[in-house]
């Protein structure tokens, strides 16, 4: 019965915590264990003592791991497609999470529907992707609750990506937008030449990520939310979702006749020459700020019913969503990530522009911070292009209307000489925002990167060379 008690006590609880119970005076476990006391006094005493011992090693855990830094988000991106050889049974991923853990990261960031719009979770709405790269029968243990076990033994955080509007790929012709005809004349369409005779299917560009379908429709936004209600009703055990690739693909698309209806009907006129939106000569026609607008309210659109959707399954579920830094672009892939009380200026903006904000719809903003720079010093008069400047210039834009993380690429050589672009580029992130995010296990482990990015999330990381 004693020995039962101290079982019923360790049960559920992390690795990471439980390696530190040799602070418990072994003594009042001795006494628990000679003293004829009811079970339940046992299991009180017991908990009483971890509650106390764990408090104590976590702020010495704190310490060591990143001391100020250590309440803050620190996350590895972990890509669906590019690992999949990587991860062929549940005890790869049970080692990598462990390393995930020695390196010092508290989330990850797990991909489950890459860009063929394939799915990575048991889902009734989507396909199922193929995992086995080797050929043979496909694995039968369950991709997503197989990382949440796995992290869950360290205490850390999951959270479910998507790239979110994306279901197919270009190159091989391949995923749903190619096999399922529902979605004819439903995918993004661009204007080739600023002609309006020579309209293309981005199901037939080859130098995208992914073909995407149009978020103005309301058929895609209910089949976007449709799959995300899914998985966060199948996977309870998720800190939350983050979505990806919520947006255009540039500032091209939404030229298709069903997007051009809608955005007619938007304005209160009917659009009867694309020329109107981008003159022929490429430049802003006298319908183009009002279309950008209207392009930038259907993804805010789309993110509120994501959220709504969320939320109405449990509201403690985190929304997220990854979007790259330079604001002054963001308006082209339809993406208004500052406050509302940001008034942006100039020829593009409508006065009403600030009003498509998504900033107070999401839980957190994971900012692209993708440069080949790690201080500003050394990309002289930047504004966004290097970490540092990212770092000082967002919150310029976002006035606090959410919590945001800084993400940095894991494949960048940086610039910064001496080897510590990679470290110091972390350290900038987890200075100048709630956190850190790194892009991407697979980069991180094919180029061994785990101490560079573990120094990096230490406290006075930062070194200027």
């Amino acid at each position: 019965m004693r020995l039962e008690a101290i079982r019923y006590a360790h049960s559920g609880m992390p690795e990471r915590n439980l390696r530190s119970l040799s602070g418990i005076p072994l003594i009042y476990l001795y006494l628990c264990a000679v003293k004829d006391l009811p079970m339940d006094m046992y299991r009180f005493i017991l908990w009483t003592l971890l509650s106390v011992t764990l408090s104590v090693c976590g702020s010495r855990a704190g310490a060591a791991t990143g001391g100020g830094h250590a309440k803050k988000v620190k996350a590895i991106w972990v890509d669906a497609n590019s690992n999949r050889a990587r991860f062929e049974t549940p005890a790869d991923v049970a080692a990598y999470v462990k390393r995930i853990d020695r390196c010092g990261f508290n989330t990850i960031y797990l991909d489950v529907k890459p860009g063929t719009g394939y799915a990575f979770f048991k889902s009734t709405v989507l396909p199922k992707a193929q995992r086995n790269v080797k050929g043979g029968p496909e694995p039968t243990w369950d991709y997503v609750d197989t990382w949440l076990k796995a992290a869950r033994r360290y205490g850390i955080d999951v959270y479910a990506t998507m790239m979110t509007l994306c279901f197919g790929n270009t190159n091989q012709r391949r995923g749903v937008v190619y096999e399922d005809p529902r979605w004819d004349g439903k995918t993004q369409v661009m204007m080739r030449g600023n002609r309006p005779d020579s309209l293309v299917d981005i199901r037939d560009v080859t130098e995208v990520d992914a073909a995407m379908l149009n978020p103005t429709l309301p058929e895609v936004q209910d089949f976007v939310v449709s799959y995300i209600r899914e998985l966060v009703q199948n996977y309870p055990g998720l800190k939350g979702i983050c979505l990806d690739y919520c947006r255009w693909w540039d500032g091209n698309y939404g030229m298709g006749d069903s997007t051009l209806n809608r955005f007619g009907h938007y304005i209160g006129q009917p659009v009867t020459n694309r020329n109107d939106i981008i003159t022929a000569e490429g430049g802003m026609g006298p319908l183009y700020a009002r279309w950008i607008e209207f392009r930038a309210r259907a993804v805010t659109q789309l993110i509120g019913r994501v959220r709504q959707a969320v939320k109405a399954v449990n509201p403690q579920l985190q929304l997220h969503l990854w979007s790259g830094t330079d604001w002054e672009i963001r308006y082209a892939y339809g993406q208004n990530w500052a406050s509302p009380q940001y008034v942006p200026q100039g020829p593009m903006f409508t006065p009403t522009y600030s009003q498509t904000s998504f900033a107070p719809l999401i839980d957190a903003l994971i900012i692209g911070a993708y440069s080949e720079y790690a201080w500003t010093e050394e990309y002289p008069g930047t504004k966004w292009w290097a970490v540092e400047a990212c770092m000082n210039r967002y919150p310029d834009y976002v006035k606090g209307a959410c919590p945001v993380i800084g993400s940095i690429q894991a494949y960048t050589d940086y610039a910064m000489k001496k080897g510590r672009g990679l470290t110091d580029a972390c350290a900038l992130c987890l200075e100048g925002s709630e956190g850190l995010m790194v892009f991407e296990l697979g980069h991180i482990a094919e180029r061994n990167e785990w101490q560079q990015i573990r120094e990096g999330m230490r406290k006075n990381a930062l070194k200027k060379h």
